[in-house]
């Protein structure tokens, strides 16, 4: 333990510095504000029109928002749907067409027939439409001490425009 005149002195050392660092924050704080100020006052309206250049990126950026903004709540709502009711089935992607309201998926699956009752279902789901298998892969592999058969398929759909 350290005798009572070191702590005093520690303490109002603590206290100088603590000072300090306050005055210091208020000196640096006061400068940024009239940075600013003066910054604030230096805009003109002319600088505040985009040129030609940035026009061209907002344009682009809107592009890619619309191609961006597809229904995605909707459309993994209705696939996880038909995911319960073919738990068999493992998507590996989906990839959206905003353009042409168009969904590409691949999946894979242990049997052909399997398959075909999948497709079947997404052609009853009143959410799709123009449901087909593009491609369709059988994949040997070996698991443990029997070999086993993938299927592995891609199919494409259109969602309904209501969705978006």
């Amino acid at each position: 333990m350290y005798p009572l005149w070191v702590r005093v002195a520690l303490l109002l050392l603590a206290i100088v510095l603590l000072l300090l660092c306050i005055s210091q924050y208020q000196r640096i704080n006061k400068q940024l504000r009239a940075q600013h100020a003066m910054q604030k006052a230096t805009i003109t309206t002319s600088e505040l029109k985009p040129t030609k250049a940035q026009m061209t990126v907002l344009t682009q950026l809107k592009e890619i928002e619309t191609e961006l903004n597809v229904p995605w709540l909707e459309l993994l709502s209705e696939l996880e749907q038909l995911k319960a009711e073919h738990p068999e089935i493992m998507f590996n992607s989906i990839e959206p067409n905003r353009e042409k309201r168009m969904l590409k998926v691949t999946a894979q699956v242990d049997e052909f027939g399997k398959v075909v009752n999948f497709i079947t279902a997404m052609r009853t789901c009143p959410f799709f439409s123009d449901v087909s298998l593009v491609q369709h892969e059988s994949k040997q592999r070996l698991k443990r001490s029997s070999d086993q058969a993938t299927i592995e398929f891609a199919f494409m759909a259109r969602w309904q425009a209501n969705a978006q």
